[in-house]
């Protein structure tokens, strides 16, 4: 009987996977934490072979770097194609609230591990992750649409730059993200999760500026959830 010899992975996917591995031990541990032959454990192969791969540790972190700063799913949003208008920018906060704290402190785990010890340590992978060309799309689509909602009398004006409310939303949406991260949570929500972010969604559109009227129209919880079943706009 025959047996197969395993398949040997192409340069592409040994890339990737070298790369994933070293995710995971970057995300727990730091840049510096992590030593090449540790990476190489973790792989299952040897350091001679990682560094075929990869010259050095940086060039392996900065791959890293590259590939995941650029996480934002451009299908979710299509920010540079939505009309702006007070509905366009309830359902851009809403969903970059909801993936945030819902979808990507599950599915994202290691990379907003990673986003977030950055901080603490050179913040290289926060910088490039903030200035994305999808969350630059994004961000756009917000200031032009909280424009359109101030002309309708939807939004007030406030004495504050539009582009600092942006990251306003995005530090309450991180800010959530990160207390779901750690397995022993050191804290909770009462209630579903689903209605908290809601209360976050609608917390974020009033600090912005949204009135009351323009909230019971457009971010109702019927209307959020409407917007998760179908989240391409």
């Amino acid at each position: 009987m025959l047996i197969a010899k395993p398949r040997r992975l192409s340069a592409k996917l040994r890339r990737e996977s070298i790369a994933q591995s070293a995710l995971s031990l970057f995300a727990r541990r730091g840049f510096d934490g992590v030593t090449t032959n540790e990476l190489a454990e973790s792989c299952g192969i040897s350091e001679a072979l990682i560094f075929r791969h990869f010259p050095s540790k940086v060039a392996l972190y900065n791959e890293i770097l590259r590939h995941y700063s650029d996480l934002i799913d451009p299908e979710s949003f299509r920010a540079d194609t939505l009309p702006p208008s007070t509905e366009t920018l309830v359902k851009l906060v809403f969903l970059f609230v909801y993936r945030i704290v819902v979808k990507e402190s599950t599915k994202g785990y290691e990379v907003m591990r990673l986003f977030y010890r950055s901080f603490v340590d050179d913040g290289d992978f926060a910088f490039r992750f903030l200035r994305s060309r999808r969350l630059r799309a994004i961000r756009q689509s917000f200031v032009d649409s909280l424009a359109e909602a101030r002309k309708s009398g939807d939004a007030t004006v406030l004495d504050v730059d539009p582009y600092n409310l942006f990251w306003y939303v995005q530090h309450t949406a991180s800010t959530g993200c990160l207390i779901r991260l750690p397995p022993k949570r050191a804290m909770n929500y009462r209630g579903p999760l689903d209605e908290a972010v809601g209360d976050m969604v609608r917390f974020a559109l009033r600090g912005i500026g949204l009135t009351e009227a323009a909230l019971r129209r457009h971010a109702s919880a019927d209307a959020f959830g409407e917007i998760r079943k179908n989240p391409h706009l």
